[in-house]
């Protein structure tokens, strides 16, 4: 897993191939390798430090480049969507992460159902519920435009109401 995160993913989160569908894939795969070897009792992944943030960033990836209204961009064979919420509540457990927790509360409504292409039910464990838990601190990213350097976009908006510009 460390390996996997060291290769395919910049250090600003964005998975190599820069479509949101195989950031989505391999967040997926990540997410189930990395709570796996937790169960287990290994926590090798996360505690390295430089591992672990490039990991977190991953999970963030998508709110960087997210619309106001929560979904996603159609980077190269990805579509616009809303998936990356599914594992926005991932990683808001791996790592206790307010901002993605606040990205879960925006973004996923009273109508949103978890899901994303090749993902058991089983995969999402608690994080969904657990995301939205009153006592769980959740606060907005500290910025509204952003420059993705590794990646090699620059995401200027005007704010995170769902009518802002992106």
């Amino acid at each position: 897993a460390k390996l996997h995160i060291a290769r395919n993913f910049h250090d600003d989160g964005g998975q190599k191939e820069l479509c949101t569908q195989y950031h989505m894939t391999g967040l997926r795969d990540l997410g189930w390798a990395v709570r796996a070897l937790r169960a287990a009792g290994d926590e090798s992944v996360l505690s390295d430090p430089s591992i672990r943030a490039e990991f977190r960033e991953s999970f963030r990836w998508p709110l960087k480049v997210a619309f106001g209204s929560g979904f996603t961009p159609a980077l190269n064979s990805g579509v616009v969507d809303k998936e990356w919420i599914t594992f926005a509540a991932v990683g808001a457990r791996l790592f206790d992460d307010p901002v993605l927790r606040w990205a879960v509360r925006s973004f996923a409504g009273p109508t949103y159902i978890p899901m994303q292409k090749g993902l058991n039910a089983w995969e999402l464990d608690e994080s969904f519920p657990e995301a939205f838990e009153a006592g769980r601190e959740a606060r907005p990213p500290d910025f509204k435009s952003i420059l993705l350097e590794g990646s090699g976009f620059a995401v200027m908006r005007d704010g995170w109401d769902p009518d802002s510009l992106c």
